[in-house]
């Protein structure tokens, strides 16, 4: 079998692609998910990924000489907040997951974002993003990590979860069932194992029916189908959720590796995710985030607004014909302020209402002067490189970005040179004066901006 190939950036928009199979030279299979047609109706509903902290290390003043955990941190915490916008919250939870020493919350009380595991496991560390803050996270989060991930060779993505909605029903699991039935979700004529769950299959009891097909434990591609409506309590709700979870695998037998570009084409690889069933035109046309927004609110709000009248509404009759007047029920039974039912906190649908303070902004330490003037230029150098990878990719170059920057002299690179000089030479008296008089028209720039 040939090796495999770089994806040519400019047909992403046009080409069709399925998942191709290659051997290695050591005889392991290896499966690429690639992508089928354009849609713009699919979104990332679940994010894990990992990177060596030596990402977090750079950006640490005299990182060469110790980096504490607090300070790796603090810094995740800030790379986090500036590509999602929101950060770590709280103090160290416990022992982390898949061998890493430590793990913290994403999101605070009101909204659970995701946890991130730092510590031990090869200088890794691993950010896992639920469906709740992949949802919540500023617009256009999938550019900035997939521009972040260019540039980092060690960045990798261990599972991601592609989804798309059906708000009117138009697809459900029972068409699942037959079109599973009718080999519509075969891959490699091989026919995936196909489970039901829930009562509402038998009963019809409005519950909700999920179709799962494939398997986690022998497969990298496990798809659900469920009545997202009425999971969230609306039994009338015709809403459908078509979701695919890719899984990085390292199995002997069988090698899966996530492309970063499923960041910024999610719809493209669910349609790829079987190449018979794509043929019905599920995966073309989009639908808005805004509208799935608004539809999980309207949702969830009816099922709230019932569940309390169950609940108080006999309590307000009874204090109401004793003859206490609305103000005085009001003001006895109101809740505290701020205080929302679960899953109608804004904070739950937009990371700017959240409230809790994130762990890199937490008072009570005061960076020195140099620490300022470090992390500042940093994030210069950050915002530079972003605009040279787009003239690295308008270039069509087979360079690397990195072998481009440096043969080009771009400004990025020769900023990161100077910078370096500075903390080699520098170190005792840290006088930046001739650093910043060097750039300050590259400040000025971004101010103005």
């Amino acid at each position: 079998m040939s090796e495999t190939q770089a994806i040519d950036k400019s047909l992403f928009s046009n080409q069709e692609y399925f998942s191709h199979y290659l051997t290695n030279e050591k005889g392991d299979l290896i499966e690429v998910p690639l992508r089928r047609g354009q849609s713009d109706g699919a979104f990332i509903d679940y994010l894990r990924f990992n990177c060596d902290v030596r990402v977090l290390n750079k950006n640490i003043l005299f990182s060469e000489v110790s980096v504490s955990l607090d300070e790796q941190v603090s810094e995740l915490s800030r790379f986090l907040y500036e590509i999602f916008g929101f950060g770590i919250v709280g103090d160290r939870l416990g022992k982390g997951k898949f061998f890493y020493e430590n793990y913290y919350q994403l999101g605070g009380k009101e909204a659970n974002y995701g946890e991130v595991h730092i510590g031990g496991n090869g200088g890794k560390f691993l950010v896992s993003i639920n469906g709740t803050g992949c949802q919540a996270a500023l617009p256009d989060w999938e550019n900035r990590l997939y521009l972040f991930a260019e540039q980092e060779q060690s960045f990798s993505i261990s599972r991601a979860d592609v989804a798309k909605d059906f708000f009117n029903g138009e697809y459900t699991p029972e068409e699942a069932y037959l079109d599973w039935c009718n080999g519509l979700y075969d891959v490699r004529n091989s026919r995936p194992k196909f489970r039901r769950e829930g009562t509402d299959w038998e009963c019809n009891d409005d519950t909700g029916k999920t179709a799962y097909i494939g398997t986690r434990k022998y497969s990298s591609k496990y798809t659900r189908i469920y009545e997202k409506g009425k999971q969230l309590g609306d039994k009338n709700s015709r809403w459908v959720r078509f979701e695919v979870e890719y899984r990085k695998s390292k199995s002997r037998d069988q090698k899966f590796n996530i492309p970063i570009d499923i960041l910024i084409h999610a719809g493209q690889y669910l349609g790829g995710a079987y190449e018979n069933l794509y043929s019905k035109g599920l995966f073309i046309g989009g639908v808005a985030r805004i509208e799935y927004k608004t539809e999980a609110i309207n949702i969830v709000f009816e099922s709230k607004l019932k569940f309390a009248k169950q609940q108080v509404g006999g309590i307000v009759r009874l204090l109401f014909d004793m003859g206490w007047s609305d103000t005085r029920i009001r003001e006895t039974l109101i809740g505290e302020a701020g205080k929302y039912p679960k899953g109608l906190d804004p904070a739950v649908y937009d990371c700017q209402d959240a409230k809790n303070p994130y762990y890199h902004e937490q008072v009570g330490y005061e960076p020195s002067e140099a620490e300022t003037i470090f992390v500042k230029f940093n994030q210069l150098i950050a915002d530079l490189k972003q605009d040279e990878m787009k003239w690295w990719i308008d270039s069509e170059t087979e360079q690397t970005f990195e072998v481009w920057r440096e043969k080009n002299q771009c400004q990025s690179f020769l900023f990161e040179k100077d910078l370096a000089i500075w903390l080699r030479e520098n170190r005792q008296e840290m006088q930046t004066d001739w650093l910043l008089l060097k750039y300050q028209h590259l400040f000025n720039q971004q101010s103005t901006q």
